[in-house]
């Protein structure tokens, strides 16, 4: 067991003085190693048609990401759903694709209507007990507002 300490502390020892040591050597053997000398500058004064053109060499055209377009006009607000503030409670109206419209109020139930947007408008249609129920509502930015008053997006 000794013996292999013994030999593991050489080997240690051996490594910590030797690798500087060969170090220096390799940096005293590479002195010695000629370099290549560069051939003489030579200047030409006299202006002459026949210089070689200098070739510089061209950069890659880098690929553009996918930029979407800034979009124009009023956003499309399907699949969104709204909560609008009545006299008589809360009602959710979820404007689906296709034009369908389905209302919920929880003393009323679900009402089906259609919607429509055109332009800055969102029109809504709605039967319920026999009346037919026409909203229009303002496209505001991102959001929708009736009678000047922004409603709240659920979704």
């Amino acid at each position: 067991m000794n013996r292999k300490v013994i030999i593991i502390f050489f080997v240690i020892v051996g490594g910590v003085i030797g690798v500087p040591f060969l170090a220096v050597i390799k940096n005293q053997l590479g002195e010695n190693v000629p370099q290549p000398s560069t051939p003489p500058k030579v200047e030409n004064n006299s202006p002459s048609l026949s210089q070689t053109p200098v070739e510089i060499p061209q950069t890659p055209i880098m690929p553009q990401p996918n930029i979407p377009a800034i979009p124009t006009g009023p956003p499309d607000f399907t699949g969104s759903v709204w909560q609008v503030n009545t006299p008589y409670g809360a009602v959710q109206v979820q404007l689906n694709p296709g034009g369908q419209a389905v209302a919920s109020h929880p003393m009323v139930g679900t009402v089906m209507g259609t919607w429509r947007q055109s332009g800055y408008q969102v029109f809504i249609t709605a039967n319920f007990m026999g009346q037919t129920y026409n909203i229009s509502a303002d496209v505001c930015g991102n959001t929708l507002c009736y009678q000047g008053k922004p409603i709240m997006r659920l979704r």
